[in-house]
């Protein structure tokens, strides 16, 4: 009976109003290896920050991301890390692995409703990632740790104060060149 109804469309989507996208390793496939160089250029940051040798900036660098939910938090709680300077540590990154996917921005494009990014990547590098990919304009805002240069995000005890805002209505481009109406 299955033909006599034509292909299956899939779920009706129409009911979701946001999507949220988690940047790295979700949005290009893991095997790019893009994370494990970001990974070695923070272990390389750290080493060079604290003078550890890389077995212990290594193991510092995964101790604060299980403790602290991202390795930066940790860095700037215990040793007072600049977030823009650990950012920098990996901002220049090639992104040759990285290819458009004119089916994944085609899918992207036909949500319904708001489109989202979170990264706990600093907004140089999602703009970089989202623009190599050609997806930039397709997302309305961009949610990034840190923010701005205060405290990264996931944090476990988080006030309502300082969480993004998410009731605006009206959609803008993750990476609008003009200033925000609202």
């Amino acid at each position: 009976m299955t033909g006599e109804l034509g292909p299956d469309p899939g779920p009706d989507l129409g009911h979701v109003t946001t999507w949220l996208f988690d940047l790295d390793d979700t949005l290009y496939p893991a095997e790019t290896g893009l994370m494990a160089e970001i990974a070695e250029r923070m272990t390389g940051f750290i080493m060079r920050t604290l003078g550890l040798p890389r077995d212990a900036a290594y193991r510092l660098q995964k101790d604060y991301l299980v403790e602290h939910g991202v390795t930066l938090l940790g860095l700037m709680k215990h040793h007072g890390v600049d977030p823009i300077a650990f950012a920098d540590a990996y901002l220049d990154i090639e992104l040759d692995a990285l290819s458009h996917d004119p089916e994944l921005v085609q899918a992207i494009a036909a949500l319904p409703g708001r489109r989202l990014i979170f990264t706990n990547a600093d907004a140089r590098h999602a703009e970089r990632v989202l623009t190599h990919l050609g997806l930039a304009e397709l997302f309305h805002e961009v949610f990034t740790s840190p923010r701005s240069t205060t405290r990264p995000s996931p944090t476990r005890r988080r006030s309502r104060a300082s969480a993004p805002s998410m009731a605006s209505s009206r959609p803008r481009p993750a990476f609008s060149r003009t200033p925000s109406a609202t």
